[in-house]
């Protein structure tokens, strides 16, 4: 099972959205220059203990902050975009 942890991060320029599938994470980055892209990050059979390297393959950047697994919990940090009309929610100022 994985668990998300976000961390708010301005973007002015991409909106991701996150779907959990098992132990997959699918994240689809909608890129306002490049378009739409897909990539799944497949934890099936990681060891206990977090994970050294996760490289993207297709994605412009990893979106992939630190994953963990603890028992049967993948523990996923991964960024939260938002714009400019949320950022009261995440900005002191």
């Amino acid at each position: 099972m994985i668990e998300l942890n976000f961390v708010p991060q301005r973007s002015t320029f991409a909106e991701v959205n996150y779907t959990i599938n098992d132990d997959i994470l699918i994240v689809e980055l909608n890129h306002f220059n490049l378009g739409t892209i897909t990539e799944e990050f497949d934890f099936t059979g990681l060891p206990e203990g977090i994970a050294e390297e996760i490289i993207p393959e297709k994605l412009p950047f990893n979106p992939i902050f630190r994953a963990e697994k603890a028992g049967n919990t993948i523990i996923v940090t991964v960024p939260r975009f938002y714009g400019i009309d949320e950022k009261e929610l995440f900005e002191n100022g």
